[in-house]
């Protein structure tokens, strides 16, 4: 979805027990391929 969807403004993924290899992925995946990302949520997570 992140790969594609090049409208995306607002991520909201707070609480889904995302680790610290889940947030290297989620970076890797926002600064290669998605430019329209204002607001991303990631309270809550944990490894």
């Amino acid at each position: 979805m992140l790969k594609t969807n090049m409208t995306l403004a607002v991520l909201g993924i707070s609480n889904n027990f995302i680790g610290d290899r889940g947030v290297q992925m989620l970076a890797n995946t926002l600064t290669h391929h998605n430019n329209s990302l204002e607001e991303l949520s990631l309270s809550g997570n944990s490894s």
